[in-house]
């Protein structure tokens, strides 16, 4: 069982997906705020591994899920999981022992200060089955040049430079692609030159 937390706009989403592309026996679920107790993550993951029953019973649908993942080899990773609940994270423990799946967390850094922080909840259990942990700790000039790259390759280094600095502020990576996206489109539709000037313009529009 694993965790990697990082700043929001720091690609760990695009990063799980591309994950799951090379690795099509990867499940991806995503938390949120209406999306967050066990029985509505347990019902996704029943049906992301085809564990259909005729019950709805909660602890039918848990055999079920677990029948299905033992010995597939199959790594599940929850997005957005900071959301989660301790009883979601307590299901979730309980497939993990039971069928041998993998688990990754995928959240902000609230998440580690979740688990240690709330006293009216046993966190040692699924604390200590995180054996491993990555915290992604800031954006590098070369994390920024390789995603720009992929988009437009060949931009200026005054690009990059830009871009980079964009990298650092709130939203991160997230603005920055937008942003490298939206200029890419002016220069194809328009046929603006793709510069530092128009970068500068497009970052003063009301959307970034």
């Amino acid at each position: 069982m694993g965790a990697v937390v990082g700043p929001s706009g720091t690609s760990k989403t695009k990063t799980a997906k591309e994950y799951q592309r090379k690795n099509p026996n990867t499940i991806i679920l995503t938390a949120s705020p209406t999306r967050r107790g066990f029985s509505t993550i347990l019902k996704a993951l029943a049906n992301s591994v085809a564990a259909y029953s005729s019950s709805t019973a909660l602890d039918d649908i848990l055999r079920g899920v677990i029948t299905k993942l033992k010995s597939s080899r199959r790594l599940v990773i929850i997005d957005e999981s900071t959301f989660l609940r301790w009883e979601t994270f307590e299901i979730i423990r309980n497939v993990f022992d039971a069928a041998g799946t993998g688990f990754t967390y995928l959240g902000t850094p609230r998440l580690y200060s979740q688990m240690r922080g709330d006293p009216r909840y046993d966190w040692d259990q699924i604390a200590s089955r995180l054996t491993i942990r990555r915290t992604i700790q800031g954006i590098t000039y070369k994390d920024v040049k390789i995603i720009a790259d992929s988009i437009f390759p060949g931009l200026l280094k005054g690009c990059i430079d830009f871009f980079y600095s964009v990298s650092q502020q709130p939203g991160r990576l997230r603005v920055m692609t937008d942003l490298l996206k939206k200029a890419v489109k002016f220069h194809e539709v328009y046929g603006a030159k793709l510069d530092l000037n128009l970068l500068k313009e497009l970052k003063n529009m009301n959307d970034f």
